[in-house]
């Protein structure tokens, strides 16, 4: 199903969309989950891009600890906006008004994000 997203690589405007197909991937479990999870970050950080994580707190902190094993530091990535982890309830608490996702809002939110990568020159 065509859909749209914001451009992968941040190279072009904030907020500038491409048309792309919609995937789906439905987990059995939260260690597959993670697994996949922490593969993509993982490339995405030692490849030097900015990788955006909107995940649940339990995910995030199963995240790091993950990342760390594998010899990568999270914190530093963090601290030069390279990793930007966003904790899901917190972000739905951003956009959603009166039960229901409220476009603006969301735009809004995603986009301070992509901004905030871009700026760190990613």
């Amino acid at each position: 199903m065509p859909g749209l997203a914001c451009d992968r690589a941040l190279g072009g405007t904030v907020g500038a969309a491409v048309h792309i197909d919609h995937a789906v991937q439905i987990y059995e479990d939260d260690g597959r989950f993670l697994d996949s999870l922490e593969a993509f970050v993982a490339e995405g950080l030692t490849g030097g891009e900015a990788v955006v994580v909107i995940a649940t707190l339990p995910h995030l902190l199963d995240l790091d600890r993950r990342l760390r094993a594998r010899g990568l530091d999270p914190d530093a990535a963090r601290s030069r906006d390279q990793l930007l982890p966003v904790n899901a309830d917190e972000l739905l608490s951003r956009f959603v008004f009166r039960a229901w996702p409220d476009g603006f809002l969301f735009k809004h939110a995603v986009t301070e994000l992509l901004t905030r990568a871009r700026a760190a020159g990613y």
